[in-house]
């Protein structure tokens, strides 16, 4: 269970400090969560949990590609680089994972 941890939004993370985790303890769900980690990727307050070493994720392909865009925003001397990577993700078990709903 090393790899187990728990993935959402910085919003999600700032919910889950301000909630205590028991009625009358100190401490936080968030601080009793075993590798949080927030990301502003995650856009819909949801929580993803799971033993991570039990996902294989395979790219395929030429790897990353790269796309550099000098015209939308030519005007004030910069470039746009967007980054592609295709890859197939797989569980092996699948109940070792799991998505919450959106905390309010």
């Amino acid at each position: 269970m090393t790899s187990y941890g728990v993935l959402c939004s910085t919003d999600a993370k700032r919910i889950l400090n301000s909630t205590q985790a028991f009625t009358g303890g100190g401490d936080s769900v968030w601080e009793k969560l075993r590798n949080p980690q927030s990301s502003p990727e995650i856009t819909d307050n949801r929580c993803f949990v799971g033993c991570w070493n039990l996902a294989t994720i395979c790219p395929y392909g030429t790897g990353i590609e790269y796309l550099l865009d000098p015209i939308t925003l030519g005007a004030s001397n910069q470039i746009k680089v967007m980054a592609t990577m295709l890859a197939d993700v797989a569980f092996r078990f699948t109940g070792a994972f799991g998505i919450t709903v959106a905390l309010t």
